[in-house]
């Protein structure tokens, strides 16, 4: 069920404001800055997840507990005196809620903790989307846990794995972190104790006693009632009690450091850890190498991190566990938004949204809900969906395409090519890709999902011939070739028209792709998926299995996608960088004006409150960065003699490894693009912070591509021959000619990507949709990927420069654009008209408006429109020329046409009136010297 986003009592934000809350910038930080950000025009915080995360959490999505508010951000108080000064001026509260997964880097989730301690018979045990029978038998009935730096042997017998009791119970100890012991495992140090203490002796006798009650407890099972399971861990929990009390009561706290000690063995003697070991097999868990995760790991991961646990958030009591703390801020308006994080790791997105939808319904108004959604190419949201939008990546895709210069795509592929080697076409390349990390990353997944299809078609005579290698191969392809991140197929539900169509789509490409495989699995596998197979005539539990296979399936379609595309094929494929972002297909190269009108006047239809984002915790580059190397797609034969005059120049820098040049062509490209899009606007010097931003950040993109490095394998060698360049390059004195060549050419990039940044305030905060400002990005902001995008915010600055623009002009301004203020004021002015005619921009509609002229393909332009207020909305799309007065020179001879009559047209920046022409309107009186110009009627 699509949520009515008109009609009351829904409240729809104007404008977020994007925190990221940890220990460093908690809700007492927040709190102090809610009236800057009120005056700015801001009326809803969106806040990253508040909820308990591990110690130490930069971001929240490792949270550990959802009934919890997390300490380090100021605990419930912290919260609640937040949401508190926010309803004092009407504003909201957008929280980031984490349903997928749950953070079990233990022993901070208890839950976990509880599983491990109790394996089947915790009453968490089905909580957790573990399986817990996979086809590797040292696994039946136990949960891989792969946190050991090494081999698990080689961990054992130097003595890192041991034995401790603290707060009442056993623990297995490694480095900083702690894994509860099985009731059943305390009988093997209970019974060391007691021979301590002299066999025969009373206490001795008390602990024997006590050890077998302990080896008594009844053996876990799949098949225990909830019953069963309470009653079995009360009477653990009464046995650990009466231990606690026989340990205090005797002093035998020595006595059993010394037992302790005896199993825990002794470095140097491999058969002193022989009991050990045996202690540590009886788990309901195995310690294990944590390489071994990405091949054993059997509980669903978000993406491929180990300590992220899938959540069964379909089951009801799970949801409603795990929603107990938000439906309450809900009720009581503590919380007056919701956005999802990765919807598409759900079995069952659309009943998520259902349930959230009504999650407080009863004592409180409905609240806007998001999805975070990624949206792939000629996708849509389900309409179906219980949500009022998306996280906006499809708009920051949408201007992407907008303000790159299509004309220069073929320049650009072709100098890409010739610098780099690289040939392979991107589309093939992320094939290519996608069946990479499948095998390095997903390899367990796909063979799960391969031999639970092969052992259901053996049961069925007219498919049991075929073997699970058949099936592997095919369902690998097939989604490898899907378009999209994942279908939406429920269960006792036929699938919709678009995801038949995608899949139909994903299997005819694979097929293509493989025409020597025999077509026949791929074709089942796409019945299978769209519903056609099985039958009608199938008996039930074939068609509910068919169902299941198909939701565990779609589970994992969009962590791949993620993986491959976003994580290794963005960070390998940069022929322009700007493109490569969260929301965009690298392989586009710009779309023609219309479309991006289309795309407001459909979101306008469809999803009005959708939100409109250009730069958030996720995307690759800030709005800031991106609008460099937007603006660098107009320079193509700058671009191509700079490169390979750079690349001459600074070769000799490079390390010879295994005979290549360390960083290799690739690398060198995307270094170059990031080196002009985060270069300090007063650049002619670099101090070492930037360098090691720089550093940083080319680590991370180099072992994402997972070419000549990797997270897993790191090639130390290569990465340091890499620093070593970066060092040598920013170096002015080592690399003098570099930098006489480099920062004229930094400084026009610079000063057309200011124009551009310019261009995105104005269409975000004008076009249908809610407008989302990341934290800061109000000045400039240049930062990088997470985690630089996650360093602090200097508002104390911020609120100094907004109390100034009272008494600044926007001519003044855009001449000092180099301390943002300018963008500060046109943020600023757009917001407060917002705030002032909220329905102009919530309901108006969107009218494209024609140019006429000879700069008409540099400049878009549409009107808002509601009742007889009237907002008109001009901006520059392309800089053309390099002069300074550019402005005023594209808009010469260039009109705006068909525009409806207004006797006057009020500048939104300024104080200036311009009064209807008889003719259409001049392009180069509207804007004045700027690239942007919003003007309303005075009506």
């Amino acid at each position: 069920m699509k949520l009515d986003s008109m009609n009351p009592p829904f409240r729809a934000p104007r404008a977020t404001y994007r925190v990221q809350l940890h220990a460093g910038f908690n809700f007492g930080q927040l709190a102090q800055i809610i009236p800057y950000l009120d005056d700015l025009g801001i009326s809803d915080i969106y806040a990253s997840p508040v909820f308990r995360a591990t110690p130490g959490s930069t971001h929240g999505y490792d949270v550990c507990d959802h009934n919890e508010i997390n300490a380090e951000l100021g605990g419930m108080d912290g919260l609640m005196k937040v949401s508190g000064l926010l309803r004092e001026r009407e504003m909201g509260l957008l929280v980031d809620f984490v349903p997928n997964h749950m953070g079990i880097a233990v022993p901070f989730n208890w839950r976990w903790m509880d599983v491990l301690e109790h394996g089947h018979f915790s009453r968490f045990a089905s909580f957790f989307d573990i399986e817990w029978n996979p086809r590797q038998v040292s696994l039946q009935d136990r949960i891989l846990v792969p946190m050991l730096h090494n081999f698990y042997g080689r961990v054992l017998e130097a003595g890192e794995i041991q034995l401790k009791y603290e707060k009442a119970a056993f623990w297995v100890c490694y480095r900083s972190l702690r894994f509860p012991l099985r009731p059943e495992s305390y009988t093997a140090i209970l019974q060391r104790l007691a021979w301590f203490k002299n066999p025969g002796t009373p206490l001795s006798q008390k602990l024997d006693h006590m050890a077998e009650q302990f080896r008594a407890l009844p053996k876990s099972s799949a098949t225990e009632s909830m019953e069963e399971v309470e009653q079995r861990n009360r009477r653990s929990h009464g046995l650990r009690h009466e231990l606690a009390e026989l340990i205090e009561a005797e002093n035998l706290t020595t006595d059993l450091d010394l037992a302790l000690a005896a199993l825990n063995g002794k470095p140097g003697d491999a058969a002193s850890f022989d009991n050990l070991h045996q202690i540590l097999e009886e788990q309901n868990y195995r310690l294990a190498f944590w390489k071994s995760g990405t091949h054993e790991i059997n509980y669903r991961r978000f993406f491929a991190i180990d300590t992220l646990v899938g959540l069964h958030i379909e089951v009801q009591e799970v949801f409603d566990d795990c929603h107990r703390l938000l439906k309450h801020l809900i009720e009581k308006g503590g919380v007056t938004g919701v956005r999802i994080d990765h919807i598409d790791g759900l079995w069952d997105p659309a009943q998520y949204l259902e349930r959230l939808s009504i999650l407080g319904r009863n004592e409180s108004p409905p609240i806007y809900l998001l999805a975070e959604k990624i949206l792939g190419d000629g996708e849509r949201l389900p309409e179906d969906w219980a949500v009022h939008g998306t996280t906006g990546y499809d708009f920051s895709g949408d201007l992407i395409n907008l303000l790159i210069e299509s004309r220069s795509e073929t320049q650009f592929t072709r100098l890409y090519r010739e610098f780099t080697g690289m040939h392979l076409d991107p589309r093939e390349q992320a094939y290519e890709l996608k069946l990479f990390v499948m095998e390095e990353l997903f390899s367990n997944v796909i063979d799960s999902l391969a031999l639970e299809l092969e052992a259901q078609v053996k049961s069925d005579r007219r498919w049991r011939d075929w073997t699970v290698n058949d099936l592997r191969l095919a369902l690998s392809r097939i989604i490898a070739c899907l378009s999209v991140y994942r279908t939406y197929r429920r269960v006792d539900q036929n699938p919709g028209a678009t995801d038949v169509a995608v899949v139909g789509r994903a299997v005819a490409e694979a097929l293509r792709r493989n025409r020597s495989s025999d077509p026949i699995p791929f074709l089942f596998i796409l019945d299978l998926w769209t519903g056609r197979y099985p039958d009608a005539r199938a008996a039930p539990e074939l068609k509910t299995w068919a169902d299941n296979w198909v939701c565990k399936l779609q589970q994992f379609t969009g962590a791949i996608m993620a993986k491959s595309v976003e994580d290794t094929f963005f960070y390998r494929y940069v022929r322009l960088f700007a493109a490569n972002e969260v929301g965009h297909d690298p392989a586009e190269f710009g779309h023609p004006v219309s479309v991006f009108h289309e795309k407001n006047r459909a979101r306008l239809r469809q999803w009005p409150t959708s939100m409109l984002a250009t730069s958030t915790h996720d995307t690759k580059l800030s709005e800031d960065v991106r609008s460099r190397l937007l603006a660098l797609s107009e320079l193509p034969e700058r671009w191509e003699s700079s490169l390979k005059k750079w690349s001459a120049r600074n070769h000799s820098f490079k390390t010879q490894l295994d005979d290549l040049p360390a960083p290799d062509a690739n690398e060198e490209y995307l270094l170059y693009q990031i080196l002009l899009g985060v270069w300090p606007i007063h650049g002619e010097s670099v101090d070492d912070v930037f360098r090691d931003r720089i550093k940083n950040y080319m680590r991370k993109a180099l072992s994402e591509s997972k070419t000549n490095t990797n997270w897993i394998n790191p090639n130390k060698s290569w990465l340091k021959a890499c620093d070593n360049f970066i060092d040598a390059i920013l170096d002015r004195q080592r690399a003098g000619s570099f930098w006489d060549d480099f920062l004229p050419f930094a400084t026009e990039v610079v000063w057309r990507g200011m124009n551009l940044s310019l261009t995105q305030v104005v269409l975000k905060l004008t076009s249908p949709g809610v407008p989302d400002l990341y934290q800061g990005n109000e000045l400039w902001d240049f930062s990088l990927v997470d985690p630089d995008n996650r360093r602090p915010i200097d508002y104390a600055l911020r609120h100094e420069l907004l109390q100034s623009l009272a008494k600044a002009s926007v001519q003044d301004l855009f001449q000092s654009w180099e301390d943002g203020r300018i963008k500060m004021y046109i943020t600023r002015a757009l917001l407060r008209h917002r705030r002032k005619y909220p329905q102009l921009y919530s309901q108006g509609s969107y009218v494209p408006i024609e140019m006429i002229g000879p700069h008409a393909d540099r400049f878009i332009s549409f009107m808002r429109e509601d009742d007889e207020k009237q907002l008109l909305v001009v901006a520059a799309i392309r800089m053309g020329d390099s002069e300074a007065d550019h402005s005023r020179k594209m808009g010469t001879g260039t009109f705006l046409s068909g525009l409806k009559p207004s006797p006057t047209w009020h500048d939104l920046f300024s104080s200036r009136e311009i009064a209807k022409q008889a003719t259409d309107l001049p392009l180069d009186l509207l804007l004045n010297g700027l690239p942007v110009g919003v003007f309303r009627t005075t009506h």
